[in-house]
Protein backbone atom coordinates (compact mmCIF):
# COMPACT_ATOMS: atom_id res chain seq x y z
CA UNK A 1 0.00 0.00 0.00
CA UNK A 2 2.96 2.55 0.80
CA UNK A 3 5.32 0.83 -1.53
CA UNK A 4 8.57 0.61 1.48
CA UNK A 5 9.46 -2.03 3.31
CA UNK A 6 8.21 -0.45 6.69
CA UNK A 7 8.82 -2.66 9.92
CA UNK A 8 7.93 -2.29 13.26
CA UNK A 9 10.17 -4.04 15.42
CA UNK A 10 10.86 -5.43 19.01
CA UNK A 11 14.57 -5.94 21.01
CA UNK A 12 14.60 -8.90 20.05
CA UNK A 13 14.92 -8.72 16.31
CA UNK A 14 18.29 -9.66 14.56
CA UNK A 15 18.83 -6.65 12.49
CA UNK A 16 21.42 -7.52 10.20
CA UNK A 17 19.01 -9.99 9.07
CA UNK A 18 16.41 -7.50 8.06
CA UNK A 19 14.85 -6.82 4.48
CA UNK A 20 13.43 -2.89 4.97
CA UNK A 21 14.01 -0.16 3.38
CA UNK A 22 12.96 1.66 7.31
CA UNK A 23 12.00 1.24 10.33
CA UNK A 24 9.24 2.90 12.20
CA UNK A 25 10.15 3.21 16.22
CA UNK A 26 10.08 4.78 19.05
CA UNK A 27 11.96 2.70 21.63
CA UNK A 28 15.35 4.18 22.13
CA UNK A 29 16.97 0.72 22.18
CA UNK A 30 15.55 -0.25 18.29
CA UNK A 31 16.82 3.07 17.17
CA UNK A 32 20.12 2.66 19.06
CA UNK A 33 20.62 -0.25 17.14
CA UNK A 34 19.41 0.83 13.63
CA UNK A 35 21.44 3.34 13.66
CA UNK A 36 24.13 0.64 14.98
CA UNK A 37 23.40 -1.31 11.36
CA UNK A 38 22.67 1.98 9.69
CA UNK A 39 19.22 1.12 8.85
CA UNK A 40 16.97 3.79 8.55
CA UNK A 41 14.83 4.64 10.86
CA UNK A 42 11.82 7.28 11.73
CA UNK A 43 11.74 8.20 15.26
CA UNK A 44 8.39 8.62 16.29
CA UNK A 45 7.42 10.88 18.66
CA UNK A 46 3.78 10.72 19.11
CA UNK A 47 1.13 8.14 19.87
CA UNK A 48 -0.99 9.66 17.32
CA UNK A 49 -1.17 6.71 14.54
CA UNK A 50 -2.59 9.17 12.39
CA UNK A 51 0.42 11.62 12.99
CA UNK A 52 2.46 8.85 12.28
CA UNK A 53 0.98 7.93 8.92
CA UNK A 54 1.06 11.82 7.26
CA UNK A 55 4.37 11.89 8.62
CA UNK A 56 5.83 8.97 6.94
CA UNK A 57 3.74 10.03 3.77
CA UNK A 58 5.32 13.55 3.23
CA UNK A 59 8.70 13.43 5.20
CA UNK A 60 9.50 10.53 3.24
CA UNK A 61 7.83 11.34 -0.07
CA UNK A 62 6.40 7.97 -0.21
CA UNK A 63 4.20 7.08 -3.36
CA UNK A 64 1.42 6.13 -2.29
CA UNK A 65 -0.85 3.21 -4.36
CA UNK A 66 -3.92 2.21 -2.14
CA UNK A 67 -4.52 -0.32 -5.18
CA UNK A 68 -1.04 -1.94 -4.71
CA UNK A 69 -0.65 -5.75 -4.55
CA UNK A 70 2.63 -5.79 -3.05
CA UNK A 71 2.70 -6.33 0.72
CA UNK A 72 5.41 -7.02 3.02
CA UNK A 73 5.22 -8.59 6.47
CA UNK A 74 5.22 -6.04 8.92
CA UNK A 75 7.57 -8.23 11.39
CA UNK A 76 10.55 -8.73 9.16
CA UNK A 77 10.00 -7.11 5.47
CA UNK A 78 9.77 -9.91 3.67
CA UNK A 79 7.30 -10.60 0.60
CA UNK A 80 3.32 -11.70 1.59
CA UNK A 81 2.25 -14.64 -0.29
CA UNK A 82 -1.14 -15.52 -0.89
CA UNK A 83 -3.09 -18.02 0.20
CA UNK A 84 -6.71 -19.35 0.32
CA UNK A 85 -8.11 -19.88 4.10
CA UNK A 86 -8.48 -23.22 4.32
CA UNK A 87 -4.74 -23.34 4.19
CA UNK A 88 -3.71 -20.95 6.74
CA UNK A 89 -3.88 -22.14 10.52
CA UNK A 90 -5.78 -19.35 11.20
CA UNK A 91 -9.31 -19.32 13.70
CA UNK A 92 -12.55 -20.64 12.01
CA UNK A 93 -13.96 -17.03 12.52
CA UNK A 94 -11.34 -15.28 10.21
CA UNK A 95 -11.92 -18.40 7.76
CA UNK A 96 -15.29 -17.72 7.94
CA UNK A 97 -15.04 -14.44 7.01
CA UNK A 98 -11.95 -14.11 4.33
CA UNK A 99 -11.33 -15.98 1.28
CA UNK A 100 -7.31 -14.39 0.57
CA UNK A 101 -4.91 -14.80 3.16
CA UNK A 102 -1.74 -13.54 3.22
CA UNK A 103 1.24 -15.46 4.66
CA UNK A 104 4.75 -14.49 5.31
CA UNK A 105 6.85 -17.56 4.73
CA UNK A 106 9.82 -16.43 7.07
CA UNK A 107 7.76 -15.13 10.17
CA UNK A 108 4.61 -17.69 10.24
CA UNK A 109 2.86 -14.54 10.40
CA UNK A 110 -0.87 -14.61 8.61
CA UNK A 111 -2.34 -11.41 7.49
CA UNK A 112 -5.75 -10.66 5.83
CA UNK A 113 -8.14 -7.46 4.71
CA UNK A 114 -10.38 -6.20 7.66
CA UNK A 115 -10.88 -2.92 9.22
CA UNK A 116 -7.26 -2.23 10.26
CA UNK A 117 -6.44 -2.50 6.77
CA UNK A 118 -9.86 -0.28 5.93
CA UNK A 119 -8.89 2.21 8.74
CA UNK A 120 -5.69 2.91 7.14
CA UNK A 121 -6.82 3.53 3.64
CA UNK A 122 -9.03 5.87 5.03
CA UNK A 123 -6.09 7.69 6.66
CA UNK A 124 -4.54 7.57 3.46
CA UNK A 125 -7.02 9.14 1.46
CA UNK A 126 -8.02 11.60 4.46
CA UNK A 127 -4.29 12.94 4.47
CA UNK A 128 -3.79 12.90 0.51
CA UNK A 129 -6.95 15.01 0.32
CA UNK A 130 -6.51 17.11 2.80
CA UNK A 131 -5.38 21.47 0.81
CA UNK A 132 -2.85 22.23 4.26
CA UNK A 133 -0.31 19.80 4.03
CA UNK A 134 2.80 20.18 2.52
Amino acid sequence: MLNVRCVILDNDIKYKNLKCSLIVAKSKDIISKAEEYGIPIFKVKTTNKYEILKDLIYIYGINIDLKNNRLFCSMCGNFLEKITSKDAQIPQKVKNYHQLIYFCKKCKKYYWYGKHWDNVRKNIRNILNKKDIQ
